[in-house]
């Protein structure tokens, strides 16, 4: 008989499939909750479920029906308290990707539950994960994850406490539970977002190697990097559709109707198997290597980056499947390993769509001019809405290295961006900017030489609810002059060059290209350098950009008089009057300015934390972009609660 099913999160890969599992299988009404592309309407959701079907390891093995329109709804076109749905699903936090922060009780299944309250349920089906075990050795159970046993990453955590506040939902409720804990699924659509599992794993490894590759061209191509393992140990892998399967099976099983289900494969993935299938997807040649060999500099970044998916290589363990496993053993298929290339095409796709968004939000900056007082216009760019986001650049640079930023903020910010130029009182020309704009309270970001000018604007008064300062240059501060790096030297030297003898403009432009891009003669036999060579390399995008003040001679001069003023101004006075929260961000390999003195200004500032990104460089507003993101995210959302602690996909931070 057909039933009316509610299946939450389908604008996810794992819920779309689902969704989509349901409609191409069975004769019931499948309800569809998209809760992040709210207003989407029925045949936009089709075409996403569509989407993600032909993106995944079912799309060659399994055609969808011509149409499924009969059985798609949208539950956003529903009254709920008219409905009754005989069966519901929900995604716990590393399915739906959608992870908790903070101590913030997890978006998916929190925010779903609370709607459904007192909504007539026949059974409520929870998509949890098999490691919420944590750290539990041998013979896992399928009972209640025991809480002796940490958990060995948020991830874990999170799926915790969805698990806890279901079935505490379901049993106030008078509901049957079942919570499903399926293997890593393996053939799921990859995302850009993908914090989690394997999908986590599969993008951090394609985001180090988009860094690389910008940085050193081929570097790569005739490298292997290792990844340290267990001997003998492997993840435990299952192909989405054994594992839909599954479910599906279960859930229709009366004699079934509540409990905890671990859906497994008895065929372990070895390392080698793994390896091939995380090379098919991400062009890496990548080797195992046990615990205590010497990694070298850019191997130990990448387990620090990967560092959330080492849990899953530790140690082998048998989980329990008894009730669960309905159907013979569905080891990962040939078809499961083979999609790597499907993978790699769709990442490729992603972060394409991901440039063009970013240069379609940058068009939407509107450029404005302030009269400087000398008869000259000063130009800002403002776009977007919401709480005001000031932006101050470095002295004179362009957008590029904020691109990335900007872009992700204009969807929720009013942002105005500002570039200083020439040799005028900047923080008069900041103010005089925000009186134009009537900015009475805002938030501020500011890198490099801006973070100066951030911390001055805010001790004149400027009311701002929250500052970060992003690799900042805060010298002269007396006291702590063995901080200033040889680059800081050079500069300053080459400054003067240029403000007295205007003729040497192109000897101080080779000089500083050279500097700022890091080139280097590497040894004989290394094109592209040593490992630590490599990292601590601008990425080759950026080059030109921030050459950009050494364009031609009055730039030259014009930055020079720049520096030179900057050079003179002490402003460790300041420091105590600005009350606003910051956040200091320091990148490791920061060859311009010293991350160390980033976390000294941090402690003479009232309200101030540091961080340091491992790894990173002067340039990780660009470079490490999504990261940065996030933490700024979460500093915005809390500043004065703000705690910079670890979560999975930041296992670069040095606090």
């Amino acid at each position: 008989m057909p039933r009316t099913i509610l299946v939450a999160d389908v604008d996810k890969p794992l819920g779309g499939l689902l969704a989509a599992w349901l409609l191409a299988t069975s004769r019931d009404t499948v309800v569809c909750w998209a809760p992040d592309a709210p207003g989407t309407t029925k045949d936009a959701l089709e075409q996403r479920l569509r989407s993600l079907w032909a993106g995944s390891a079912l799309g060659a093995r399994m055609p969808l029906p011509g149409t499924f329109s009969q059985g798609l709804r949208s539950l956003e076109g529903l009254s709920l308290g008219q409905e009754r749905f005989d069966e519901v699903w929900s995604l716990g936090p590393t399915q739906g990707l959608t992870l908790a922060c903070d101590g913030i009780p997890p978006a998916s299944p929190h925010r779903f539950l609370v709607p459904l309250r007192g909504q007539p349920v026949g059974a409520f089906n929870h998509v949890s994960t098999l490691h919420v075990a944590g750290s539990k050795p041998g013979t896992i159970r399928e009972e209640p994850f025991d809480a002796g046993y940490p958990a060995n990453t948020p991830d874990e955590d999170a799926e915790r406490a969805a698990e806890r506040e279901v079935v505490a939902w379901c049993r106030e409720a008078g509901i049957p539970c079942r919570i499903f804990r399926p293997s890593i699924p393996l053939g799921v659509p990859l995302t850009r977002h993908a914090p989690g599992g394997l999908q986590g794993f599969l993008a951090a490894l394609l985001r180090f190697k988009e860094l690389l590759d910008a940085k050193s061209p081929g570097y790569l191509q005739q490298r292997s990097l290792r990844l340290v393992a267990a001997p003998g140990v492997g993840p435990d892998v299952l192909g989405v559709k054994q594992a839909l399967e599954w479910m599906c099976q279960l859930s229709r099983d009366p004699a079934l109707v509540d409990g905890f289900f671990h859906l497994v494969s008895p065929e372990g993935c070895s390392l080698d198997q793994l390896g091939q299938f995380l090379g098919s997807v991400t062009g890496l040649k990548l080797e195992w290597a046990g615990e205590g060999v010497a990694l070298d500099p850019i191997e130990t970044l990448l387990r620090a980056r990967t560092a959330a998916f080492e849990p899953y290589l530790k140690q082998p363990r048998h989980f329990d499947s008894t009730r669960a496993r309905l159907a013979a053993p569905g080891a990962w298929m040939a078809a499961d390993k083979e999609g790597g290339e499907l993978l790699h095409s769709q990442w490729v796709a992603s972060r394409q769509e991901s440039h063009h968004e970013t240069a379609r939000a940058l068009e939407t900056l509107e450029r404005r001019t302030l009269d400087s007082g000398d008869g000259g216009p000063i130009e800002y760019q403002t776009a977007g809405s919401g709480p005001v986001l000031v932006c101050i650049n470095a002295a004179s640079q362009g957008l590029t290295v904020w691109g990335r930023f900007l872009a992700h903020f204009l969807k929720s910010h009013r942002v105005i961006y500002w570039s200083p130029r020439g040799v005028v009182e900047q923080v008069a020309v900041l103010e005089r900017i925000l009186e134009q704009e009537r900015v009475r309270e805002c938030r501020l970001i500011a890198w490099c030489s801006g973070a100066r000018l951030g911390l001055e604007l805010l001790s004149r008064g400027t009311d701002a609810s929250a500052m970060v300062l992003v690799t900042g240059s805060y010298s002269p501060i007396p006291g702590l002059e063995r901080l200033e790096t040889a680059f800081q030297k050079t500069l300053r030297r080459m400054c003067q060059l240029a403000s007295q003898r205007p003729e040497m403009a192109s000897l101080v432009r080779t000089s500083m290209v050279s500097m700022l891009a890091h080139e280097q003669t590497p040894p004989p036999g290394t094109p592209q350098g040593g490992p630590g060579n490599v990292l601590a390399t601008p990425s080759r995008e950026l080059r030109q950009a921030i050459a950009e003040p050494f364009n031609d001679v009055r730039s030259i001069r014009n930055y020079s008089l720049q520096v030179l003023a900057e050079a003179s101004r002490d402003i460790t006075s300041l420091l105590g009057k600005v009350t606003a929260p910051a956040l200091l961000i320091s990148g490791e390999l920061d060859q311009i300015v010293s991350p160390e003195l980033s976390r000294l200004v941090a402690e003479r500032l009232p309200a101030a934390h540091s961080v340091q990104l491992r790894g990173a460089t002067h340039y990780c507003l660009h470079e490490n972009a999504e990261l940065l993101i996030d933490l700024v995210e979460r500093f915005f959302e809390s500043p004065r609660n703000f705690r910079p602690a670890v979560r999975p996909h930041e296992q670069s931070l040095y606090i």
